[in-house]
C-alpha cells in the first residue's frame, strides 16, 4: 500500500521516540548528583512485553539506592504518560565489566585499570589505561614480555571500535 508506513517502521519509530523520553527522565533524575552519568537506555521486546534497561555509571560507582530511586522516577512517569501501552519491566543497572565503555568519562574513571581496545581495523591492544585526555588515550602495551618492556600508544577515539575493562585477579 502507497503511504502507508510498515507496522515495523511504526515500531521502530515509536521506540525511538520511547527511548528518547526515556533518556531525558533519567537525566532529570540524576541531574542533582555531578557523579552519576547515563550510559544507555535500551528498549527492546515485543508487543505487550517491552523491556527498558537503563545503565548508569558513576565516579565513585553506583549504588543499590540510586536504581531504586531511577527506576521509581522512570516507572511513575511511564505511568503518568502511559508510554506502552502493554506490560512491560524497567531494569535500572549499573554498568559491569560487561559493557564497554563507550564515553570520555568512563575512560577517564578507569586510569590506571588493565583494558583491552578493538580498533577500526579490527587489531587488538591490551594494556594498561595510562591517560585520557580530551579524544585521545594513551596505553601502556607490552613490547617484550619477557624483557618487561612496555611502550606508549595514543589512540584517538575514533580509532577504538569497542574497549572493555579486563578483569584482574592478582
Amino acid at each position: 500500500m502507497r503511504g502507508q508506513k510498515s507496522p515495523l517502521l511504526l515500531l521502530n519509530i515509536f521506540v525511538k521516540n520511547a527511548k528518547e523520553k526515556i533518556e531525558v527522565v533519567v537525566k532529570e533524575s540524576i541531574d542533582d548528583r555531578e557523579d552519576l552519568f547515563l550510559i544507555d537506555v535500551i528498549v527492546k521486546g515485543n508487543v505487550g512485553t517491552t523491556k527498558v534497561v537503563v545503565i548508569l555509571d558513576g565516579d565513585n560507582g553506583v549504588a543499590i539506592e540510586d536504581c531504586v530511586s531511577v527506576s521509581r522516577n522512570l516507572a511513575s512517569y511511564l505511568e503518568e504518560e502511559e508510554v506502552f501501552d502493554d506490560k512491560y519491566t524497567i531494569e535500572v543497572t549499573s554498568a559491569g565489566l560487561e559493557h564497554p565503555i563507550t564515553l570520555p568519562r568512563q575512560y577517564t574513571k578507569n586510569i590506571g585499570r588493565n583494558i583491552k581496545v578493538v580498533k577500526t581495523d579490527q587489531s587488538v591492544l591490551e594494556g594498561k589505561l595510562i591517560s585520557a585526555e580530551g579524544d585521545v588515550i594513551t596505553l601502556e602495551v607490552l613490547k617484550d614480555k619477557k624483557k618487561k618492556i612496555s611502550e606508549s600508544i595514543d589512540l584517538t577515539f575514533s580509532d577504538i571500535e569497542k574497549t572493555n575493562v579486563l578483569v584482574s585477579f592478582k
